[in-house]
């Protein structure tokens, strides 16, 4: 099969099916995925004194805390965290936390970041994480993570 037709595939077909599952904003208690996410930073101690909000969590010691609330915050729809991301993406010392912050970018509307997100995707250490990212491609609508 071509390359032409598996995109056109994948565009067609497989992109709209895995956006509509996975671009839900609740889990299926009804619950914001967001909401989830900041829920369970709280247990793991991610908002320690001075840190009480998800933007604080951005500037946390901890690199899970920070990707988590980059998540969080990307599927929060918080576009005063832009700057925050850009930031992140430019200079955070975990490459996690920065594909991370390309593809929350992406998700509030920075498109010009789609190519970080592709470098985050094809340069990730493990096929997992490459999986991952792909997921999260299609959820903002495109289809370059269709190899993985």
């Amino acid at each position: 099969m071509s390359q032409k037709i598996v995109t056109l595939f994948f565009s067609v077909c497989v992109l709209p099916f895995l956006a509509s599952k996975a671009s839900a904003s609740s889990t299926p208690g009804g619950v914001p995925i967001w909401r989830s996410i900041e829920t369970d930073m709280r247990q793991d101690g991610c908002f320690a004194p001075p840190l009480s909000t998800l933007r604080d969590a951005l500037r946390s010691t901890d690199s899970l805390c920070r990707f988590r609330a980059v998540r969080a915050l990307g599927l929060q729809g918080d576009k005063k965290a832009i700057p925050d991301l850009k930031t992140l993406l430019e200079g955070d010392p975990d490459p996690g936390v920065r594909s991370q912050a390309a593809i929350e970018l992406v998700r509030l509307g920075e498109r010009k970041y789609l190519e970080d997100a592709h470098q985050a995707m094809e340069l990730g250490p493990a096929l997992s994480n490459r999986v991952s990212l792909a997921g999260q491609l299609a959820q903002v609508g495109d289809a370059g993570g269709y190899p993985y």
